[in-house]
């Protein structure tokens, strides 16, 4: 059911504002399930997102496994702290998998780099920045759960 509501509202949100809900579940769920779930869900998510956005089927998986390597690389640089300053390797992860998604499915589907200037760079940043922001809201709402259940039991 939560991969339905997954594919959903990243075929709404991605055509209503180019934005990707995808990216943010990846990175919120990463560290709630345990591996082998977490494989399967994303696995599942960016199989039916590629075929329902028309895009190379893979894309989605690969660019978010880049970001994903590149978050765990930068979590060995930065410590992983409750702080606002720990989701600074979320933005450039976030960054990342915008950037792989614009040049590479163009590569893919037709043999050609994808277009990148400037403005598309500021358009990824501030899509990067609202998922970033996202990310830490979602990640404060579940560690207040969280305690709220702990301290209700």
């Amino acid at each position: 059911m939560g991969i339905i509501l997954i594919v959903a509202l990243e075929g709404f949100f991605s055509t209503l504002f180019a934005f990707s809900v995808i990216i943010i579940v990846a990175l919120t769920l990463i560290e709630k399930l345990d591996t082998p779930k977490w494989i399967v869900v994303m696995s599942l998510s960016s199989i039916f997102l590629d075929i329902v956005l028309h895009r190379c089927l893979g894309i989605t998986l690969l660019s978010i496994s880049l970001s994903l390597l590149i978050l765990k690389i930068l979590f060995l640089v930065m410590p992983k702290q409750q702080l606002i300053l720990s989701y600074i390797p979320h933005l450039f992860s976030v960054i990342l998998f915008y950037i792989v998604i614009e040049i590479f499915s163009p590569l893919l589907l037709d043999g050609v780099l994808g277009y990148f200037n400037i403005e598309i760079f500021i358009g990824i940043v501030i899509k990067s920045l609202i998922s970033t922001v996202l990310i830490f809201l979602i990640s404060i709402l579940m560690d207040r759960i969280k305690t709220e259940k702990m301290i209700s039991i």
